[in-house]
């Protein structure tokens, strides 16, 4: 009986590991996932941002 038990905590550890390894991959996905999101904004306002600057530097007067 105690060998039965002590296999079934075993096998149990096992799974909650497993699962936390798939949850640790999953996270780190999510993150490339949304750092690459931020980047591809940030491309896409970079022009804007530096045409708004060029344009204020032209309207303060000198």
């Amino acid at each position: 009986m105690v060998i039965y038990f002590h296999t079934q905590v075993l096998d149990g550890q096992r799974k909650v590991i497993s699962l936390l390894q798939e949850q640790i991959e999953n996270e780190g996905e999510d993150k490339k996932f949304l750092i690459t999101r931020l980047q591809n904004l940030h491309e896409q306002r970079r022009p804007f941002s530096v045409h708004r600057r060029t344009e204020r530097v032209k309207e303060e007067p000198a």
